[in-house]
């Protein structure tokens, strides 16, 4: 298990959070908490919310080990009293509650609540567990972290970095390995698909086939919610952001506002924040600002790193459409901007105020934040001569990539950034590859790089490669013929039923509906 995304998922601000005093405000018990989420009045339902929090967390002043075996145990009681559907009906009932018009600290700090519950009890829970239980909560969770994605566009306190977390821990669960699919995306993809029996006709095979027919099927989910959400949210957490939607800041500041609107309701609990600010900002916690942006900027890569992984073993086209999505939303952009930042300034450390949290190095985050971004865009780019020119090239990434490799002495960031660097060379002129710091960068790339045997060097003329409108071409066949045409079709008549079926229907009915002799 790894803890450390524990600590990652709570600011340090939360640590602090009211919630956690609550439990002995609540006279019910544990059934009761799971109760009140569904059905009862919004007061009610809260305080049920922040008492099941308080369970979880009641161990927060002892030691490490103490508090994760005591929210385990709390967690598989929990579990076994079939929580998991009901906080996933109950994350679902709050995140429609949400609208622009109407905001309150209570409600957004009832958002919170929820998705830390849920976030506890995937951490904590055996996967065995949490497996077991998916036919009962999948669709509903799923319906509900995508929604919160959607309407973060346009709402700014939205929690997305625990969004985003949360839903990266759902993926995993659910998204097992499929069997590696060896078909090469080219134009000879569209001569045989006519010879394939449409895939809405056969039965999934795989998880990752059943969740990428719903991606198909629900009112544009990919598009417009998994990737231009996401990267909106990553947008903003890039420097000079001024775009709409989502605030990085509000997700750790709203909690601290809370805390000094309230502090005298700490006095009597132990607790070794100690903030000296006339007013909390970013400015005034620029470490704790910084943190969040890398690890909200990581979760959301790793989001986008693993759908297309996974997309990639089941089908290659679409691993390409995924792809097409992110470079036609400017994704590789949003990448290259993240990137574009000096890093030797963010090598702060949180000190946790719990002591069931462990100290967070923010280098390692940083690290981790662009080794996976690397990636992603390294996917984005290869074997896309246009994406290749139109974005790496355009903006000048080389500068970019040039700074990581000075700046990193990371061998997999210095390896990933190699790559990038090699996909463009060719495209680079004669006066860039002269200058001898890049001669350095040729060299390294010839030593450290794997040797495909391909001339990466020069540009050679009539390389036949898919065109951007080609690509999308064979992604727009490829779904419309196994997923779209599929949904536009009518349902299928119902069975024909005997022609004395309307005259004795009544008969039928009190014998098997109304009557009991069915049971004799």
């Amino acid at each position: 298990m790894n803890f450390e995304e524990v600590d990652y998922f709570f600011s340090f601000s939360e640590e602090l959070d009211l919630h956690l005093h609550s439990l002995s405000d609540w006279n019910g018990n544990e059934s009761d908490m799971l109760e009140f989420l569904e059905g009862a009045s919004k007061e009610v339902r809260r305080k049920a919310s922040s008492a099941l929090y308080s369970l979880l967390m009641k161990d927060c002043n002892s030691s490490r080990a103490q508090w994760i075996s005591s929210i385990q145990e709390a967690a598989m009681r929990l579990s076994e009293q079939g929580a998991l559907p009901i906080l996933a009906n109950y994350l679902a009932l709050v995140s429609e509650e949400i609208n622009s018009s109407e905001h309150s600290m209570a409600q957004e700090q009832e958002l919170r609540t929820a998705l830390n519950i849920l976030f506890l009890m995937f951490k904590f829970l055996p996967q065995e567990e949490l497996k077991s239980d998916t036919a009962f909560y999948s669709s509903t969770l799923e319906d509900a972290l995508m929604h919160l994605i959607k309407i973060s566009t346009e709402i700014s306190f939205i929690p997305i970095k625990k969004v985003s977390m949360l839903y990266l821990a759902y993926i995993e669960l659910i998204l097992d390995f499929p069997n590696k699919n060896e078909t090469k995306f080219s134009k000879e993809i569209l001569e045989g698909l006519k010879a394939e029996t449409p895939r809405h006709r056969i039965p999934p095979n795989n998880a990752v086939e059943m969740f990428y027919r719903r991606m198909m099927r629900k009112e544009n989910p990919l598009p417009q919610i998994i990737v231009v959400g996401l990267l909106r949210a990553l947008l903003n957490c890039c420097p000079n952001a001024n775009t709409n939607g989502v605030d990085i800041k509000e997700e750790w500041l709203s909690p601290l506002r809370m805390f000094e609107e309230n502090e005298e309701c700490f006095a009597g609990f132990r607790r070794r924040f100690n903030c000296q600010c006339q007013q909390c900002n970013e400015s005034t916690h620029s470490a704790e600002h910084t943190r969040h942006k890398f690890i909200t900027g990581l979760y959301i890569s790793k989001i986008f790193l693993l759908l297309m992984m996974r997309f990639k073993l089941n089908h290659i086209v679409q691993f390409s459409y995924l792809s097409q999505l992110m470079a036609d939303a400017n994704g590789i952009l949003v990448f290259l901007k993240f990137l574009n930042q000096d890093f030797s300034g963010n090598e702060v450390i949180k000190t946790p105020a719990l002591p069931c949290f462990s100290e967070i190095h923010s280098e390692k985050i940083v690290e981790d934040c662009i080794s996976t971004m690397l990636k992603v865009t390294y996917k984005l780019v290869k074997n896309h001569p246009e994406r290749i020119k139109d974005n790496l090239i355009q903006y000048k990434s080389s500068l970019i990539f040039k700074r990581i490799l000075n700046k990193l002495q990371v061998e997999e960031i210095q390896i990933d950034s190699l790559k990038l660097l090699r996909v463009q060379v060719k495209y680079l002129n004669k006066k860039w590859k002269s200058y001898p710091s890049n001669m350095h960068i040729i060299s390294a790339i010839y030593h450290r790089l794997q040797n495909k045997g391909e001339d990466w060097i020069n540009d050679i003329e009539n390389t036949e490669t898919l065109t951007a409108d080609e690509v999308r071409q064979i992604n727009h066949e490829f779904n419309f013929y196994h997923y779209w045409q599929g949904l536009d079709q009518k349902i299928e008549d119902s069975p024909q039923l005997p022609q004395d079926f309307h005259e004795k229907y009544e008969e039928w009915l009190e014998e098997n509906v109304w009557g009991y002799n069915y049971m004799f």
